[in-house]
């Protein structure tokens, strides 16, 4: 990303880097959201689908971003999903498969539990490249995934800003609840 800057020639400290070979966190924060915002930019480029899958990535990584935000849960680094794609509507269905055709989500190589005791399905992710914009942690390990239905994702792909509970989608294995009497957490099982 930074060789992306420099190249643009919007990398300010160019001596620096050149004679220590050092770019600082800050430079180097600002470059993977500058290449992110391009990369985010882009998806409404791709052919019939572009609006509806940057609509799509804008809702998630908003989810996501909430999740991260949240401190009452187990698995703070929520940044995948899974859903029934057969069950998808066809347009809709058919921007999923352009947004995996892209690159913009991308399913996970295994099948696996959305959340502990859920029955195994596809998990997908949003590109690590936007995980920037949103704030989000860029790796997938297990833990826990948002479980998406057909109408969550008509809905991401055709409204702006959709606030979908992330509480509505957890299952009880991940809710964390402060016990009055004392200053531990404990959690429902």
């Amino acid at each position: 990303m930074i060789i992306w800057k420099v190249r643009k020639q919007k990398f300010e400290n160019k001596e620096i880097l050149f004679e220590q070979g050092k770019i600082s966190p800050i430079q180097q924060d600002k470059a993977s959201k500058d290449v992110a915002t391009t990369e985010l930019q882009m998806i409404q480029r791709i052919e019939d689908y572009g609006d509806i899958i940057y609509r799509f990535i804008n809702n998630l990584g908003n989810l996501f971003r909430d999740y991260h935000k949240d401190r009452t849960i187990k698995y703070p680094e929520t940044n995948q999903f899974a859903v029934d794609k057969g069950s998808i509507e066809e347009i809709y269905r058919n921007a999923f498969n352009a947004a995996l055709k892209w690159s913009v989500i991308q399913k996970k190589s295994a099948l696996q539990q959305p959340a502990p005791g859920k029955h195994i399905k596809d998990i997908y992710t949003i590109n690590r490249i936007y995980a920037p914009i949103f704030e989000i942690s860029y790796r997938t390990r297990g833990g826990y995934s948002v479980e998406l239905i057909p109408s969550d994702v008509k809905e991401f792909m055709t409204i702006a800003d959709v606030k979908l509970n992330p509480k509505r989608n957890r299952s009880n294995v991940i809710n964390k609840k402060e016990d009055k009497d004392s200053k531990q957490k404990s959690f429902d099982f």
